[in-house]
């Protein structure tokens, strides 16, 4: 089955793009969708198969161009990854310019 997915006013640019983004070896060069399914016996259920193929493609692409909604809760999660990444920075400074002012000391007794 071939799918002329340029001619298909009812898809989005958008979820155009992805398609031949996601499935860019099923494309030919001059822009159509090849589907082939050989899993039955029979060509009308075979075209029933390359139909839901099409349809997974086409699902896939609208996910791929859906924006994701930010987690509250893994938004707060990378806050506190990123305080306590600033704060292990600090105290290793910290660590360091102690054990540098240590090699300084002039106190021998």
């Amino acid at each position: 089955m071939r799918f002329d997915v340029s001619k298909a006013g009812w898809i989005p640019d958008e979820v155009k793009d992805a398609m031949r983004q996601l499935e860019k070896n099923r494309f030919t060069s001059e822009g159509m969708l090849v589907m082939q399914s050989q899993r039955h016996r029979t060509q009308a259920q075979n075209l029933d198969d390359a139909l839901a193929k099409l349809q997974e493609i086409i699902d896939r692409a609208v996910e791929y161009v859906t924006p994701k909604e930010a987690d509250p809760d893994t938004i707060k999660r990378v806050k506190a990854q990123i305080k306590a990444g600033k704060e292990r920075r600090l105290d290793n400074k910290k660590k360091d310019s102690n054990k540098k002012k240590e090699r300084s000391r002039r106190d021998f007794d």
